[in-house]
This record gives C-alpha cells, sequence and structure tokens, in this order.
C-alpha cells in the first residue's frame, strides 16, 4: 500500500455506499486528506467551498452526473478558478466513451471495477 508522501487533497465523487466506505478506508490507510461525496452537486459544492489537486469523479451519478460536473469545473478553471486533476471512475470502456472523457478534460480513466492497489498506484502517480 502506497502512502501519499506530499499532503495533496482529494475529492471522491461515487454514489455507492459500499464502494465509499472502501474508498474511506483505502484513502486513510494512504494518509490521504480528502471528501466523498454522492453526486455531481455536491462535487460543485464541495469545490465552491476548497481546492482539490486530485479529483476521482464517477460517470453515472444521480442529480448531476460526472460528466456534467466535469464541464463545470474546466468552465470554472478557465474563468480563473483553481483547476484540478480529474480521473474518471467508470465501467464505460469504450474508446468513444474514454475520448469523450479526455475531450471534456478529465485526465485519465480508472476502469470499474478497480483494485485498491490500481486506486493507490492512479492516487501516485497524480501525486508526484
Amino acid at each position: 500500500m502506497e502512502t501519499v508522501d506530499k499532503k495533496i487533497k482529494i475529492l471522491v465523487a461515487e454514489d455507492n455506499l459500499i464502494n465509499q466506505k472502501l474508498l474511506f478506508r483505502l484513502l486513510q490507510k494512504m494518509n490521504a486528506e480528502f471528501k466523498i461525496v454522492n453526486n455531481g452537486e455536491e462535487v460543485m459544492n464541495a469545490v465552491e467551498d476548497e481546492n482539490y489537486d486530485l479529483i476521482f469523479m464517477d460517470i453515472h451519478m444521480p442529480i448531476m452526473d460526472g460528466v456534467q460536473a466535469t464541464k463545470l469545473i474546466k468552465e470554472k478553471a478557465a474563468s480563473g478558478a483553481k483547476d484540478s486533476i480529474i480521473i474518471a471512475m467508470t465501467a464505460n470502456v469504450m474508446k468513444d466513451d474514454i475520448d469523450n472523457f479526455m475531450e471534456i478534460g478529465m485526465t485519465d480513466v480508472i476502469t470499474k471495477p478497480f483494485s485498491m492497489s490500481e486506486f493507490s498506484s492512479m492516487v501516485s502517480k497524480y501525486s508526484g
């Protein structure tokens, strides 16, 4: 299990409670500073309150999905707000889907279901 050397702030948008609990435990073990939210609307509230270095964004969520939330975050960044690295969390691994995620401003994709080591590696990749 890798730990986060540099203190980065991580936001996780995930509507599945079981996944939330697993990610909560993993991020605690990694000694990461993090917040977990349930949907895109909560993502937008969170990024209004704080700056996050890394956002893990579930694509399919109620109220506002990850694509809509990412577009709004990138629009705000274009207007001078802090930009964040956004990682899509999805089971949609068709090339067109991934191309679309990259086109709207996501940096990378982690495919569900993912292992805890895959998630940990993704955090390490973008925290250095």
